[in-house]
């Protein structure tokens, strides 16, 4: 065979190389010594500039002559989740401010910049704290610092409440600035806004529309255009009442500034519900009933030279309409916030509730499915009394019907004739065939038909007994979908639950990991984060580009993000793509549970040199739960090794599958059952365990009782039925203990229990042996109760010995 040729990307390394042959390489490159500063690239993506030209913009806009909280706002809700732009975006404040202010001003607000970043770079904000520290530190840094310059050059009563205005204002629109980032990165505008996403977002724009009014090109500000074009499309998308609500809003905003007569907010009023109306006829209706409404009220209310300068800002505006592209006015329109509609993330929960309502539609029907193949099946004595009689009605035609003594047998002596050939029947049953020398006496005395009545009785009870065969199959198959139904619609039931749970999607965290991701080298293609109302837990799902191997998501993902919400998180299920050729991984995360389980497992067959016949198994459930089973097969041997094996694995899929533990019970049952006409029965030993609290729940079908040990203390846990696989509907009645760390489980079969034949009490025979063997780790454990059992049975035992030992210890991260 041809050997499998690996090839690696490489880079060449020039060993001959010297330090000083490289600084000579350096300086040549420089041309003539000059420096050569590098820059992160990253500072001149678009969302770089961005960041850079906001900080600009909004460190400029100023209210009530001489109030600018909107930069140190911005400033710091950015920061707290990109820092890798923190330098640009100090520069850019100090920018910004220096082009208002040229005196000592420009200083003062420059030392609030600055200690605020000196605050970020030596004490960063946790992420789940950001909403509280940030606008409180806001505002005690411009209290602080402007009101202490106050105070020390001359004070002025107007300008500590100017402060505090202005340190209250900073503080609010921090978190009107973190719905805005958290907007635009989701990349929710395409899908709806809630009220309070609407709001911030408004208010974003007016602050930086405040920021830019002060360009000006040939008496045209370009802060009126993007006023005038934002009211223009609000119109044109949302109707009349949005462009007449947003022209309000922008129209009030420099009378702020200037505090002057609030002359523009009927004109942006009255020109925004214009455009709405017409904007039936698109963009030429919208253009056309915005240029008319300010031609209409600004005679009245501008002089000449304003209203020349006004019009032309407004055809600028127009123009600029017309260069957006229809397909952006298209999507935005259907974005339910615009067309007054409740906004898609308040419809999650009534979205969900439709789903619940649906599920649990699905849920009945499966429910009345299950019932109508329970009521449809007739009792069992009922059927066979039926067939029985059956049975006597052929007799009574096929053989004695042209009987000369008919009369006498089935009419005068019916009693006698029913109870002798009942009895024909029985013999025919134990031996398989009935000769007529085998008949009744009676019957052999009256009947002058022997040889016929005996082979009549023969075939007619074997048809009978093949009927019967496939009866019970048909029954047991119609129970075990009824059961199978029944599982299905829990399953249905709990997921209608897990909806109609009460919690929301974490939609700033969503942001925030994927910015951590990014940062990490991750290519993140979906992140939801969904945190309970009740208990605040959180369940993160991950989708994100292949990776190379090498299990990044237990190794980097998990601590980066255990880190970001500020508790250890666990891997609750990973689908890993270059594991299963797949493009994407897929992660689930849930928060790490207080508890674990340390497992051991012993076993030795009954003849060491035999297979044993017990099987278990010990696994992980959705949810945080841990689950243990041990089934004991019947016998000794491959067979009994297959029974036990069969019952561990299907018990297992069915509750990874999601199904209730006593629903997989009555399944393994019903399986069991129809498996082989012969009996064959596994008992089930079953015990599943809350890692979050402790809570477990024990489920024991024929099978030995389990042992607790809490430090000098040992109890049993009984409450066992018949083993699975003997009748059809086993009665189940699970008992439920708290177990706390330190505890010691132990699991045993009965060959175990049964291994002393002299024990008076075999529970406290075996109590004194667990005792005295819980020392070690529990694999030690169960190799000592093992070898303790063996040295008391001296070779006497007769089934397999298995023993399962689970302690229950406090998780560590």
């Amino acid at each position: 065979m041809q050997e499998q040729l690996h090839i690696y990307p490489y880079r060449r390394l020039n060993t001959d190389d010297t330090p000083g042959k490289e600084k000579l390489r350096k300086d040549r490159h420089k041309g003539g010594g000059r420096l050569k500063v590098f820059l992160p690239v990253h500072w001149f993506s678009l969302e770089g500039l961005f960041f850079f030209t906001t900080c600009f913009v909004l460190s400029k806009a100023q209210i009530l002559g001489g109030i600018s909280p909107f930069g140190l706002a911005f400033y710091a809700a950015a920061v707290s989740s990109y820092r890798r732009y923190l330098w640009p975006m100090f520069f850019a404040l100090l920018l910004g401010q220096a082009v208002v202010y040229q005196d000592l001003r420009w200083g003062i607000n420059a030392a609030v910049f600055t200690l605020f970043t000196f605050w970020q770079v030596i004490f960063p904000v946790n992420f789940t704290k950001r909403w509280i520290i940030l606008p409180v530190g806001v505002f005690l840094i411009t209290a602080l610092v402007k009101a202490g310059w106050v105070l020390l050059s001359s004070f002025v009563l107007y300008k500590i409440i100017a402060v505090l205005v202005e340190g209250v204002l900073a503080a609010g629109l921090v978190a009107v600035y973190f719905s805005c980032l958290n907007t635009l990165q989701a990349k929710k505008i395409p899908f709806g806004l809630s009220s309070e996403e609407t709001v911030c977002a408004v208010i974003f724009c007016l602050s930086f529309c405040a920021g830019i009014l002060d360009v000006v090109f040939r008496d045209l500000s370009l802060g009126n255009i993007v006023s005038r074009y934002l009211i223009l499309a609000t119109a044109l998308i949302g109707g009349g009442g949005a462009g007449a609500a947003l022209g309000s809003v922008l129209g009030i905003m420099p009378s702020i500034i200037t505090i002057n007569a609030p002359v523009l907010v009927g004109i942006y009023a009255f020109s925004g519900l214009l455009a709405g109306v017409l904007a039936q006829w698109n963009k030429i209706g919208a253009g056309i009933g915005f240029l008319l409404g300010n031609l209409l009220l600004s005679v009245y209310l501008l002089d000449q030279q304003t209203i020349t300068t006004a019009f032309s800002e407004s055809a600028i505006a127009v123009i600029l309409l017309f260069l957006t592209p229809n397909r952006l006015i298209l999507r935005l329109r259907s974005v339910s916030t615009w067309k007054g509609m409740p906004a898609a993330v308040g419809d999650y929960r009534r979205y969900g509730d439709l789903l619940r309502l649906r599920i649990l539609d699905v849920v009945r029907t499966f429910e009345e499915l299950s019932h109508s193949f329970l009521q449809h099946a007739p009792a069992p004595h009922r059927v066979e009394e039926e067939k029985i009689q059956g049975l006597f009605n052929a007799v009574a035609k096929g053989v004695c019907e042209r009987c000369p003594i008919y009369t006498v047998c089935w009419e005068k002596d019916f009693y006698n004739t029913y109870k002798s050939i009942l009895s024909a029947f029985g013999l025919v049953e134990t031996g398989g065939i009935i000769t007529p020398e085998q008949l009744p006496p009676e019957l052999s005395r009256r009947c002058t038909r022997g040889r016929e009545m005996a082979a009549t009785l023969s075939c007619l009870y074997d048809t009978y007994r093949v009927e019967r065969f496939w009866r019970r199959k048909i029954a047991e198959s119609q129970n075990l979908m009824a059961v199978q139904l029944q599982g299905v619609a829990g399953v249905l039931k709990a997921t209608a639950e897990d909806i109609r749970s009460e919690g929301y999607f974490h939609e700033e965290l969503e942001v925030s990991i994927a910015d951590t991701l990014e940062k990490a080298g991750f290519h993140l293609e979906d992140v939801q984060v969904w945190k309970e109302a009740r208990r605040g837990n959180l369940e993160i799902n991950l989708n994100l580009a292949a990776c190379p191997g090498g299990n990044p998501c237990e190794y980097t993902i998990l601590p980066l993000l255990s880190d970001l919400v500020g508790h250890p998180l666990m891997l609750e299920r990973r689908q890993c793509g270059s594991a299963a050729g797949s493009l994407n991984c897929e992660l689930r995360l849930l928060p790490l549970p207080s508890l674990r389980v340390v497992t051991g497992f012993a076993q030795e067959a009954k003849n060491q040199r035999q297979i044993c016949g017990d099987s278990c198994a010990m696994f992980d459930l959705p949810g945080g739960k841990f689950a243990l089973i041990l089934s004991d097969g019947m016998g000794v041997g491959a067979k009994a090794a297959r029974e036990s094996e069969t019952a561990v694995l299907v018990l297992e899929r069915l509750l990874l599958t999601g199904f209730q533990h006593c629903v997989a019970v009555q399944m393994l049952n019903s399986l069991l059952l129809l498996r082989a006409e012969e009996e064959t029965f596994a008992t089930v030993d079953l015990a599943i365990i809350d890692r979050y609290t402790g809570e477990t729940e024990f489920l024991k079908i024929g099978s030995a009782p389990s042992f607790v040990v809490r430090k000098n203390k040992v109890w049993a846990i009984n409450n066992s039925t018949l083993p699975a696989g003997i009748i059809t509907n086993i009665p189940l009645e699970p008992t439920v203990e708290m177990l706390q760390a330190g505890d010691i489980l132990v699991m045993l079969t009965d060959g175990l229990l049964e291994a002393d034949k002299k024990a008076v009490n075999q529970e406290e025979w075996l109590v004194g042996i667990l005792q005295n063997n819980v020392k070690g780790t529990p694999q030690q454990i169960a190799e000592q109760i093992l070898r303790q059992v063996k040295i008391s049975a001296q070779e006497r035992r007769s089934d397999d010995l298995s023993v399962l030992v689970a302690q229950i210890e406090w998780e560590t991260a």
